[in-house]
């Protein structure tokens, strides 16, 4: 049988031989900004995540348990229940299109961008993306040679409305620090694995800049130059 009052003393004398206090709340006290400082995105991952979960469950399972639950057969729900939690969690790790589906985010094909806006639908579209979201600093573009968003604009004959948000630089960094190793990373897999630090309580300002109407005389490499000085 355990001895607590005999546990109780090792656990004792072994914090005062062999644990300096002072220098344990010093690194504590070093590394809670640091903690704190990645807290946030992890938390955003993690809500992504559950996101997903959720609605992948309502989506192909919820209607099934509820009719279970109705006939009164509480087991076979749970059964159902604990099924659909491992078969969410197995589909998530293929990718987030329900995700996509319920907000409405779609792949960036040119042809799939351009009926959007030719049913008279608004369509955001980072020509960036993931890639200049991880890597640029101070705000300057990394579009590279993107031209998708403007082939969309002048095939749907549509204007384009240059869009920013200042201070979203200072809300959210990424590390730099190993910055051409993650590069090689995202060239090699396509997946942002740059570590995200930040949820800084900044003021944040979206500015919409003043429409650039369609022009049929214009080039995508036109387009896109116009666009990048806005």
């Amino acid at each position: 049988m355990l001895d607590l009052t005999r546990l109780s003393k090792f656990v004792k004398e072994y914090v005062v031989n062999y644990i300096d206090i002072d220098y344990s709340l010093w690194l504590t006290w070093c590394l809670a900004p640091l903690f704190i400082t990645f807290l946030l995105p992890a938390v955003i991952a993690l809500l992504l995540y559950l996101s997903v979960f959720l609605l992948y469950i309502y989506k192909l399972h919820w209607r099934n348990i509820k009719i279970t639950l109705q006939i009164g057969d509480r087991w076979e729900a749970a059964r159902k229940s604990v099924g659909a939690l491992w078969d969410a969690h197995g589909w998530i790790w293929h990718g987030f299109s329900i995700l996509a589906d319920c907000m409405k985010v779609i792949p960036g094909t040119v042809q799939t961008c351009s009926n959007i806006l030719k049913e008279g639908n608004l369509l955001a579209i980072s020509p960036g993306g993931v890639y200049e979201a991880q890597f640029a600093h101070n705000y300057n573009l990394m579009w590279k040679k993107r031209l998708g968003f403007a082939k969309v604009a002048l095939d749907a004959k549509v204007p384009v409305i240059p869009m920013f948000t200042e201070n979203l630089r200072e809300a959210f960094r990424t590390v730099s620090l190993g910055r051409r190793f993650f590069l090689k990373l995202y060239a090699l897999f396509k997946f942002p694995l740059a570590p995200i630090y930040g949820g800084f309580p900044v003021k944040m300002t979206t500015h919409l800049g003043k429409p650039i109407p369609f022009d049929a005389n214009l080039t995508p490499e036109q387009l896109q130059t116009k666009a990048s000085i806005y």
